[in-house]
């Protein structure tokens, strides 16, 4: 898959970090800028797209891994374990609803065979045996309509558990978010 970028992405990154740059300059004087931690987070800027979401969630996640070894490596407040403990919740509750976690899989994919379709330059998929959704997760199904909007979507959420529980992961992240990162540096 090719993906193409316009130009002014390009110019407006270079501007950002051409040497006489003041958020270069920034950048240069902070003192951890050779950890591992910081050049996550350069390589993440470097590599992100503007029209996608995920974007904020990898830069997120890329900050809070600092962030969690920071706090981890030099302990310096009462109740850091929780911190880091809910940090690391985060981290995984990212991977999960940005689909870096296996969640789900279908069975039967080696029965599929490609069959010309007359006439065309067109392929038609034909399965010997119907494909089967599994699902790797074990989802608790009873509050599908908190996560859902109306009957159509509620039905889809129960066909495809691994939907409801990335919403499910997404709004467990959030409220940590909400109620716990203000106390993560007291």
């Amino acid at each position: 898959m090719k993906v193409e970028v316009a130009p002014s992405f390009f110019k407006s990154l270079k501007r950002v970090l051409s040497p006489k740059s003041a958020i270069r300059e920034r950048l240069y004087h902070i003192r951890y800028r050779r950890s591992k931690g910081y050049k996550k987070v350069l390589k993440t800027l470097k590599n992100g797209y503007p029209w996608d979401y995920m974007f904020l969630y990898f830069l997120e996640k890329a900050k809070l891994e600092e962030i969690r070894d920071y706090i981890g490596k030099h302990k310096r407040f009462v109740g850091w374990e929780n911190a880091v403990r809910d940090m690391n919740i985060c981290i995984d509750l990212i991977d999960i609803f940005t689909e870096k976690k296996e969640l789900y899989k279908y069975t039967n994919l080696d029965t599929m065979k490609f069959v010309k379709v007359e006439g065309t330059d067109n392929y038609q998929i034909k399965y010997d045996k119907e494909p089967e959704y599994v699902c790797l997760v074990n989802v608790n199904l009873k509050n599908v309509k908190r996560f859902t909007k109306d009957k159509g979507e509620e039905e889809y959420m129960l066909k495809n558990p691994h939907l409801l529980y990335i919403e499910k992961a997404r709004a467990l992240y959030h409220k940590i978010r909400l109620e716990k990162d203000q106390h993560w540096w007291d």
